[in-house]
């Protein structure tokens, strides 16, 4: 498989796993009912390991939980095609 067919395969799971993240994080606003942001921060040399670590760690256990809802968008997306 090519590059471009897989980035081609492989745009439609990210679409619909981002979708989902987007889901759980409106619901989580929603029902903590105030959300703020605030992107501000400063890295040193002694962070770059803490985000060695916790990156994958984070983004592992964010896949665990939203390809559930990921699959579940996918598969309701090909019953609706096949009908």
């Amino acid at each position: 498989m090519g590059y471009w067919n897989f980035l081609g395969a492989m745009m439609k799971y990210v679409l619909l796993t981002a979708a989902a993240l987007g889901i759980v994080l409106a619901a989580v606003a929603a029902l903590v009912g105030h959300a703020d942001f605030n992107i501000n921060g400063e890295l040193s040399r002694e962070d770059a390991l803490w985000l060695l670590i916790g990156t994958p760690l984070v983004l592992g256990v964010l896949a665990f939980v939203v390809s559930p809802l990921s699959w579940l968008m996918s598969w309701a997306a090909s019953r609706r095609g096949k009908t």
